[in-house]
């Protein structure tokens, strides 16, 4: 679905180019706050994914989001760069609780001792991922 979806991206993004080249249409592609759309596509794409935790994805789409809206003058940028900070803490906080429940399970499965079967867990950016690694121990 991910290259899907890239591919209708980017043939829509190369249609309205070459249309503008020809002359038959004039649509500016390069509109105020365009560059927040390369926050804003791969979040967007990336909610479509098959994954369990999209929390990634949907504060990337909600930065990408509020920039865009800050940048047309739809909410002021002053009370979004006062509110940066706290929303900062407040995500530090919720990963510190979460990631803590993610680890008690690690730990659980560790102090069982298994020798075979023994899972391989990788967690990268907020994300865990699953391995079975058949040539453990």
């Amino acid at each position: 679905m991910n290259k899907v979806l890239w591919g209708i991206f980017l043939i829509v993004i190369g249609t309205i180019i070459g249309t503008n080249s020809l002359g038959i249409t004039d649509i500016n592609i390069f509109f105020d706050g365009w560059w927040t759309l390369l926050i804003i596509v791969p979040c967007l794409i990336g909610l479509f994914e098959k994954k369990e935790n999209k929390t990634s994805e949907i504060i990337g789409l909600l930065i990408g989001i509020i920039l865009f809206l800050s940048v047309n003058d739809i909410i002021n940028y002053s009370i979004i760069a006062k509110l940066i900070l706290p929303a900062i803490l407040i995500s530090i906080g919720l990963s510190i609780i979460f990631n803590n429940s993610n680890n008690e399970k690690v730990k659980t499965k560790i102090k069982q001792g298994k020798t075979s079967g023994v899972e391989d867990i990788t967690a990268v950016f907020s994300e865990q991922r699953v391995v079975k690694d058949e040539n453990s121990f």
